[in-house]
């Protein structure tokens, strides 16, 4: 399962920064796990679309695993090797067949062996089963900063419920709240997190809307229309809308081909941005409330150029999409209701509020980046 992007929007793109012709931003939130006892710390890329975890292995000798952090099992009094994806408990035997997971990116492909252990953020634990990739192609994983991906989707898109690692954490029932909330600050020097187990008011202004799981698997719910300047555009069909999906893994915006080329037409963003000022707003109305973007939101802009941040949605196979990435995560602070399948919105509140964590919560710092 790879992300609802394909991880095919990481590299080549601009770190966040403040320049004095406008902001570049960046394409990538990495932050911590642990993995094993004792532990073993990896920086994963947390992708809500995708439904596993990967780490490279020891016994991966590619060029792209030998630059990272890689798991070892025999290090590990927890670890339990599994043969099969349907005997996600069941340890494999000496000389037994065992499965090998492949997986396809949009841009690249990797391979690995099925492996039970201890996963930790903070101090919250679980046993859970991963994948660790004893093959992976240079493109994207030699170029990135973290050593490999959790995926937070829905149990719908993992292997087994084994295998959804905050799955596996809702059954352990250690969480406070059976939730997670991303809060991504929008300069290279602004905070940025992720929180299991809770979501922290002090991060957004107002009340959060909350809107339901449409299609379980992906962070999948209704967008009623698409908004340029606060008006709504007739984009989205007026009685069952577009659907949207929100995706940490993807760093931009995505729109199907049909409704991007009416929003370009819209825009009318010239090459160098010179009107930056006038651009109107873009916005998304979802359960009736406008979440609206600024220019300075979804372009970047240096003194070589200006780039939009969106693209054509590619082919899912769930139909049409529009998917928020990293351009609307940064305005606006999201809360991910796995037990109930509904998504809570509310405008990020920028600035800076240490993490203060409640019995049963655990929030993991993000660092900014894109691949070198």
């Amino acid at each position: 399962a790879g992300t609802v992007s394909g991880l095919q929007s990481l590299r080549g793109q601009k770190t966040l920064q403040s320049t004095q012709m406008g902001m570049l931003h960046a394409t990538m939130y990495s932050g911590e796990v642990e993995v094993g006892t004792p532990p073993q710390k990896f920086n994963v890329l947390f992708d809500t679309g995708s439904g596993a975890l990967l780490l490279p292995s020891l016994k991966c000798d590619d060029p792209a695993c030998q630059g990272h952090r890689r798991y070892n099992a025999s290090m590990s009094n927890t670890s339990m090797q599994i043969g099969w994806v349907d005997e996600p408990t069941t340890p494999l035997k000496a000389g037994d067949d065992r499965d090998v997971k492949s997986i396809q990116f949009a841009a690249g492909s990797a391979s690995g062996e099925l492996v039970r252990d201890r996963v930790c953020f903070r101090d919250l634990c679980t046993m859970g089963d991963f994948y660790t990739m004893t093959e992976e192609s240079d493109e994207p994983f030699k170029w990135v900063e973290w050593d490999g991906v959790l995926g937070l989707g829905l149990p719908e898109v993992s292997d087994g419920k084994e295998f959804n690692i905050f799955n596996m954490f809702i059954g352990s029932r250690n969480m406070k709240k059976n939730v997670f909330s991303v809060y991504l600050g929008k300069r290279m020097t602004d905070e940025a997190e992720i929180t299991f187990g809770d979501y922290r008011p002090e991060r957004f202004e107002g009340k959060l809307l909350w809107t339901p799981v449409t299609t379980p698997g992906y962070w999948q719910f209704k967008v009623d229309d698409v908004t340029i300047g606060g008006k709504a555009m007739g984009y989205c069909n007026s009685t069952t809308g577009c659907q949207g999906v929100v995706d940490t893994g993807s760093s931009l915006l995505m729109m199907p081909d049909s409704i991007l080329t009416q929003v370009h037409g819209v825009l009318k963003i010239d090459d160098n941005c010179t009107k930056m000022s006038s651009y109107p707003t873009l916005g998304f109305k979802i359960g009736g409330r406008n979440f609206e973007l600024t220019a300075e939101d979804y372009l970047d802009k240096d003194a070589t150029g200006c780039w939009e941040g969106m693209m054509a949605s590619p082919d899912t196979g769930r139909g049409p999409l529009i998917i928020l990435g990293m351009t609307f995560l940064r305005s606006y602070y999201t809360v991910f209701d796995m037990a109930e399948k509904q998504l809570g919105f509310a405008t990020a509140r920028q600035g800076s509020a240490p993490a203060r964590d409640s019995p049963g919560s655990a929030t993991v710092p993000l660092k900014m980046g894109r691949p070198s």
